[in-house]
């Protein structure tokens, strides 16, 4: 079961450099950092992980992870 106390291990994801490895460590360092702020300032914090995002893209280029399921 995943909860609270799940994290993505940062160091294994450097290891073995995954596609899209930059936005994973990104997003949990980042959401880490939010908790630990909300935590320090009395905030109550909510963080949402989607499964899958549909939709177009807003930068001109796409980024390998993306342009994997580009029609």
């Amino acid at each position: 079961m995943m909860n609270e106390s799940t994290w993505s291990d940062v160091k294994v994801i450097r290891c073995i450099s995954p596609l899209g490895w930059s936005y994973a460590i990104s997003k949990t360092v980042t959401e880490r950092t939010a908790i630990e702020f909300a935590e320090q300032h009395g905030l109550d914090t909510v963080t949402l992980n989607p499964s899958f995002v549909v939709g177009p893209f807003i930068c001109p280029n796409l980024p390998g992870s993306v342009d994997l399921f580009s029609i």
